[in-house]
């Protein structure tokens, strides 16, 4: 991974905006390993494609539930 590529990466409150969940909960998935992310000295970086899957996901899981 090269550090020109973490750039765009996410904070973990950037990626709980995009997802809909809270920073805790995006660290708490981070710590999982359901969330791609790298930890740095500075703290925790999201993939920003890994949470644009995770948000999708999310959202068929409420179109779903909201259907039956």
């Amino acid at each position: 991974m090269r550090l020109r590529e973490l750039e765009d990466w996410l904070t973990p409150a950037e990626a709980g905006e995009v997802i809909g969940i809270s920073k805790q909960a995006t660290v708490k998935r981070l710590e999982e390993v359901t969330l791609r992310g790298v930890r740095t000295h500075q703290g925790w970086l999201v993939d920003p494609k890994d949470a644009e899957r995770l948000a999708r996901a999310r959202q068929g899981q409420t179109k779903g539930e909201d259907d039956g």
